[in-house]
């Protein structure tokens, strides 16, 4: 592991490009990491880009005015901001931070009902049982290279004892081989 300069002390960057932060006093455990989709899969990423802007276009020739052209693509990329832009994490001993370009999730660690964890990340629901709330109101974490283990670790540290966690069917594939 290496320090990173000018992040401040105690900051280390790990191999797979996570970020883990400790306090001085050794008592609180901090871990960070980005997490950038559009740079991990640009084709993927291209093409979406190339259906929006055919969309637009076509809003703008549908609604006769270059403004529906340039609304549309301004809707459709922002809804897409996680993918476009990095995604920060930032689990501290009292709360989840998820920091995003144009928006910012603030949650404390017992707001959380539920966890599913999946290949690509875990979904923390304020929700005991599914509801077409969570949508909006739960928050997406996405494992980076090899901290998936690290994250599930510190989650089950700092999650209360009766959340309930579930894993998808191809994680529970996943173990059975």
């Amino acid at each position: 592991m290496e320090t990173e300069a000018g992040r401040g002390a105690g900051v280390e960057r790990l191999s797979d490009g996570a970020e883990e932060a400790r306090a001085t006093d050794g008592e609180e455990r901090t871990l960070e990491w980005k997490v950038h989709p559009f740079g991990e899969r640009r084709g993927t990423g291209l093409a979406v880009l190339a259906g929006i802007t055919a969309f637009s276009v076509g809003a703008g020739l549908w609604g006769g005015a270059w403004f529906w052209t340039l609304f549309s693509f301004a809707v459709l990329f922002l809804s897409l901001e996680s993918f476009y832009f990095p995604t920060r994490y930032v689990l501290s001993e009292e709360k989840l931070v998820v920091i995003k370009r144009f928006s910012r999730a603030e949650r404390a660690w017992t707001v959380f009902r539920r966890a599913e964890v999946d290949r690509r990340g875990v979904t923390l629901s304020p929700f005991a049982k599914r509801s077409f709330l969570e949508a909006y109101r739960a928050i997406r974490l996405v494992f980076r290279g090899g901290n998936r283990e690290e994250v599930l670790a510190l989650l089950r540290e700092r999650l209360r004892e009766d959340v309930e966690w579930t894993e998808s069917e191809a994680v529970r594939n996943e173990k059975g081989r």
